[in-house]
């Protein structure tokens, strides 16, 4: 679990017979505190925020994140062990896991390589399998939601997973994590277990490099990066700049199902049906690896069955995740690995090219649904800006978009040299989520020449009031932004057009913690 801090004030005590004593950490409508049960044990304990606790919405999802955690195999997450919907304040009651994220881990002792690589890829694969037997799409798979326990990674919160076979109209906001999302998730589009395979290879790039692959000073930067520019993988040896190029592929069809993907690293062949046979060959060039148990090489799975997001057979799957327990239990003390360099998945690749050719550019979109902005339409002109007023105390979002904050001008920087040009003038419309999961309809009026913009709710129960304060990649603005009551704690955001549709995001909360939302809007 991420580091105990001491409670806050006003924090509770305690909640339902478990005595709070530390903050584990926080999120966009709760608090997670470290707790004490009856019996001396530790425990997590996540309690809904008292401003959300009268929303029926969230109390809702409150309830699902404790649903589905518990339909995940409990090898890998952290298991609900009791939980009070009814309660004036909602709480989840959880184990503790001892440990930091993975996130927490690699920034304080750096990125991972060969077998400890290998070993943290195929564990996660393997709770992604779980996750995804469970019915279940995470949604925000990312580094701090990867708890590395002494006994192996745990993946856990599981605020806005969603059924896999969720149909129907898809919302126009968005939730999620910007640096480890997918262009369908980001798009609003409808979601399959393709885009946790997506996050997972943007994880996996973190925990090899120490940097995620979409990065920006801006959430905006990180967003366009994602829907339109292919990583940079070229400093990744093979056979990872594959496997991760494959993961992180704009089409959810073109990346492997999550099965696929621990066979891969399990360096067998995805069979059709039926567990894998335990006599298929391996393919390794190098035969000290079997020799020392090694997992077998990988041959390419096969095409019929490899494509995202595609639910197999319960027995197919639980396979699968038996034969990477017996991997990572064989691999634990990466002995296995040493005769190909930690990468015994792809024992039979060629020694990687000296200097990799630069990545391919980004494939034609396919057309865009209703609700998602067309990615091949003229940008608006660049809004009008004097960069040299920006200041040097001006705060920036996280590289990866992870924990973006609302950024003020500070040091005498002139905030009202970013201005709205003409093609953002007039009044915009559109409906979507709002932050508290209730349907809404949104209207916001822009000023040409103006810095500031005030995006309000139809029945005006909300508004938030934007300042301007510097440009963004997508030829729009970011600013600060003032929440009104009930709005919830957003602090900054940006407005852009993209496709002849006005985008406005919103982002905030202390550290950022509060999930970032995205509405697109039209001239009425």
């Amino acid at each position: 679990m991420p580091e105990n801090r001491p409670l806050h004030a006003g924090d509770p005590t305690s909640i339902g017979g478990y005595r709070l004593t530390g903050r584990l950490g926080k999120g966009g409508q709760g608090t997670v505190y470290l707790g004490t049960g009856a019996d001396g044990g530790r425990v997590a304990v996540k309690v809904l925020d008292a401003e959300w606790v009268e929303s029926a919405d969230l109390r809702r999802r409150f309830e699902r994140e404790a649903a589905a955690a518990r339909r995940v195999a409990s090898f890998c997450t952290a298991q609900v062990l009791d939980a009070d919907f009814a309660s004036a304040q909602p709480y989840i009651v959880s184990e503790y896991v001892e440990g930091p994220s993975l996130k927490e881990q690699v920034d304080r002792h750096g990125p991972r390589a060969g077998a400890d690589l290998h070993r943290l890829a195929v564990a996660t694969a393997t709770a992604l399998v779980a996750v995804h037997e469970a019915g279940i799409v995470h949604r925000d798979f990312k580094p701090a939601n990867v708890l590395m326990a002494g006994e192996g990674p745990r993946v856990i919160d599981f605020g806005i997973a969603q059924s896999s076979d969720v149909t129907g109209a898809q919302t126009q906001s968005v939730i999620g994590t910007p640096g480890y999302m997918a262009p369908e998730q980001i798009s609003g589009e409808r979601l399959t277990a393709s885009a946790d395979v997506f996050a997972w290879g943007a994880v996996m790039v973190f925990a090899a490099t120490g940097k995620a692959p979409f990065t920006g000073d801006s959430v905006p930067a990180v967003i366009h990066k994602v829907m339109t520019i292919e990583p940079d993988l070229r400093h990744l040896p093979e056979p990872w700049q594959s496997l991760l190029g494959a993961c992180l592929a704009k089409d959810p069809a073109d990346r492997p199902s999550s099965d696929a993907l621990l066979m891969r690293l399990l360096g067998r062949r995805e069979a059709a049906a039926g567990p894998p046979a335990p006599t298929a060959p391996a393919r390794a060039t190098a035969p000290e690896a079997a020799a020392q148990g090694g997992p077998p090489a990988a041959a390419p799975p096969d095409d019929a069955d490899h494509r995202g997001g595609r639910r197999r057979g319960a027995g197919v799957r639980l396979a699968v995740i038996g034969a990477a327990l017996a991997v990572v239990a064989a691999v634990g003390g990466g002995a296995a690995l040493a005769a190909t360099g930690g990468l015994p998945f792809l024992a039979d690749a060629e020694k990687p090219p000296a200097a990799a050719a630069p990545s391919p550019p980004a494939k034609p979109s396919p057309e865009p649904s209703k609700g998602q902005p067309r990615k091949d339409a003229p940008e608006s002109g660049p809004a009008k800006a004097d960069t040299t007023a920006k200041s040097e105390g001006e705060k920036k979002a996280k590289d990866d978009g992870e924990k973006p904050t609302g950024q003020k001008v500070e040091g005498g920087g002139n905030a009202d040299k970013f201005v709205f040009t003409e093609p953002f003038a007039g009044r915009w419309t559109g409906a979507g989520t709002f932050p508290n999961q209730t349907e809404r309809r949104y209207d916001i009026v822009i000023e040409k020449g103006s810095s500031t913009a005030a995006l309000t709710t139809s029945d005006n129960a909300c508004t938030w009031t934007f300042k301007m304060f510097r440009t963004n990649d997508k030829h729009g603005l970011d600013g600060s932004v003032t929440s009104g009551a009930g709005c919830g704690p957003q602090t900054g955001g940006g407005i852009w057009i993209e496709g002849g549709r006005l985008v406005v995001m919103l982002w905030g909360g202390k550290d950022g913690e509060f999930p970032e939302h995205f509405f697109w809007l039209d001239r009425p």
